[in-house]
């Protein structure tokens, strides 16, 4: 009957605590609520009911754990009631609001005591810093996506560290080979004066291929160079087909004559006498005759390359290079547009190469608004497609003509 009482006189003092704090509670910003020792709400003043978007009354007898998203305030293992709010503490707790939103708490909490030192409840004060905490998530998605970017600013500058590395390693050993060579047959004509006139002919004749090796090179490089920097300029007008495919079959022919290749332009159904296309003249000259020249180089006597023009959907013309050639394998393809790649199989024949024309191709295409790319089987041949785009108002005027 005393425990009775004693538990009585505890709830009574409890009551008269409440009591006490509800005029005052009722003024200040946050909310604030009063638990009994089981974590069953006592009191709620109406900012803590606006902040959770329901009623003082329908708080009031309800467990913390059906407010609260986190933490589990039902009980322990052995089934006795292990409140957490329990100490004077401050932490963050989610709060569930009535309209399904989540809030968040910074709660303050005092531990309440009946006049034997029992623990009795727990008076809190909930501050909304729901605001706060979205801010924080924001910065941290901010700091990740800085961190995210940094790693791959870091990853970059160090690919590019290693491809300036390698850049320059294999510039080094493509100007030093034929340097090296120019260097021996100097020598050898220098050190005997009575050199047979054939021979020092022979050395001559190989003194100049080394030397144009060399200009090809650096030509190349200064190319490439302006082109990475934006320096090369465009002149963009009016170009007649006919006339860059009769430049290009003038240059072309002679190599392929030397070489025993049958060489043919094929102009499809392009109406070539009026067929023109806005483009830059020199570049379109370079992109189809670095083209036709790897496609000489890697075609062995009696192979067929040929040219062929067709006009798509009146805006756009392809220029396809096809080869019987070496061919690409299948295992290099994805490095065939690198800077200095040459293929392992055609390193083994006798025709030499910066590995930078193709390089340079794609770039060309791209600054003329079009597109590259290839299919190719090794010991099978390659076709090379270039699609370049077409002025709106000449792409009419080419149809028309067509249709005519």
């Amino acid at each position: 009957m005393s425990e009775i009482t004693h538990l009585d006189a505890g709830d009574q003092r409890l009551k008269e605590s409440i009591q006490r704090y509800r005029r005052m509670v009722q003024t200040v910003q946050d909310g604030v609520m009063v638990l009994d020792a089981g974590n069953n709400l006592l009191f709620a003043n109406e900012q803590l009911a606006e902040m959770l978007g329901c009623t003082v009354e329908s708080l009031l007898g309800e467990h913390l754990s059906t407010l609260v998203l986190d933490g589990d305030f039902s009980g322990g293992a052995d089934g006795q009631r292990r409140p957490r709010l329990t100490v004077s503490e401050q932490r963050e707790l989610q709060f569930r609001h009535a309209e399904g939103a989540e809030i968040w708490g910074l709660v303050r909490s005092t531990p309440l005591f009946d006049a034997e030192g029992e623990f009795c409840g727990v008076r809190a004060s909930v501050s909304d810093i729901t605001a706060l905490k979205r801010a924080e998530a924001e910065v941290s998605r901010l700091r990740e996506q800085i961190e995210s970017r940094s790693l791959v600013v870091e990853q970059r500058v160090q690919e590019r560290t290693l491809q300036m590395e390698d850049f320059v390693a294999t510039v080094s050993h493509e100007f030093r080979t034929p340097l090296t060579s120019v260097r021996g047959y100097v020598d050898l004509m220098l050190s005997d004066p009575a050199l047979p006139p054939e021979q020092r002919e022979k050395y001559l004749m190989r003194l100049l291929a080394n030397a144009e090796h060399l200009t090809n090179l650096l030509n190349n490089l200064l190319d490439l160079s302006r082109i990475a920097e934006g320096h090369i300029q465009l002149d963009l007008r009016p170009v007649p087909l006919r006339d860059v495919l009769s430049q290009l079959e003038e240059a072309m022919t002679p190599q392929f004559h030397d070489k025993r290749i049958d060489f043919m332009i094929e102009l499809g159904a392009l109406p070539t006498t009026t067929f023109t296309l806005v483009t830059d003249r020199e570049s379109l000259i370079r992109i189809l005759s670095n083209l036709l020249s790897n496609a000489c180089k890697y075609t062995p006597a009696g192979g067929v390359v040929s040219l062929q023009t067709e006009l798509v959907e009146g805006d756009t013309v392809w220029f396809m290079v096809t080869d019987s050639g070496v061919g690409i394998p299948l295992s290099e393809q994805g490095r065939i547009f690198s800077k200095f790649y040459r293929g392992s199989n055609t390193r083994r024949l006798p025709t030499r190469g910066t590995g930078l024309g193709l390089a340079i191709t794609k770039s060309l295409v791209e600054l003329l608004g079009g597109e590259i790319g290839f299919v190719s089987q090794e010991d099978a041949g390659t076709v090379f497609r270039v699609s370049l785009p077409l002025a709106p108002e000449l792409s009419k005027a080419s149809a028309s003509d067509s249709s005519s």
